[in-house]
């Protein structure tokens, strides 16, 4: 994957970043998904690790079907388009070139 994405609308650049920074542009949350005896839970999360450590310390096996999903490349590039669009302002970190 490249460390670099650059997203060109209108004849301009509206977005510029990493794939992690443009994901994070769109949304930093991650839905957390698991069933526990036969009840099926949904839990937003900022920290998705930290609550799925938490949530197996308590519940253990009687946690089944997790599943983590965060935003994807697609739906960041997506929303920045519709956003541009929309005329709303994009805001992506600005990427910086490591030194080589």
């Amino acid at each position: 994957m490249a460390s670099r994405i650059v997203i060109l609308a209108g004849g301009r650049i509206i977005a510029d970043g990493s794939p992690l920074q443009l994901m994070e542009a769109v949304s930093s949350t991650a839905e957390v998904r698991w069933k526990q005896d036969g009840h099926h839970h949904v839990h937003a999360s900022q920290d998705a690790t930290s609550f799925v450590r938490e949530l197996l310390s308590r519940a253990g096996d009687a946690v089944t079907d997790l599943e983590i999903s965060r935003t994807t490349l697609e739906d960041a590039y997506l929303s920045i388009v519709e956003q541009f669009e929309q005329g709303e302002t994009v805001t992506v970190t600005d990427f910086e070139e490591a030194a080589r």
